[in-house]
């Protein structure tokens, strides 16, 4: 995430606030992204398009599996620990 939002020193940040880093930085670039393709597709076709047709529809609110828990908890302890 650091590598991502263009962070060097990661050791004043918590993983959290990197999350939000890497959260805003990504939905900047997910709407930019989005607003190009749909210029694209509106010079090339009749019926237009918004860039908000595009945005991904969240996933149904299910509860995270064991094996993503233990990943996500794996990796905090590799973010953390500074290995």
């Amino acid at each position: 995430m650091a590598g991502y939002v263009g962070v060097v020193d990661i050791a004043p940040l918590t993983v959290r606030e990197l999350y939000w880093m890497y959260e805003g930085r990504y939905e900047v670039h997910d709407v930019a992204l989005r607003s190009v393709i749909a210029s694209i597709y509106n010079t090339f076709s009749k019926k237009w398009i918004k860039p908000d047709d595009l945005k991904e529809k969240p996933a149904s609110d299910q509860e995270m599996t064991v094996e993503q828990t233990e990943a996500l908890f794996i990796a905090m302890g590799v973010c953390t620990s500074g290995g």
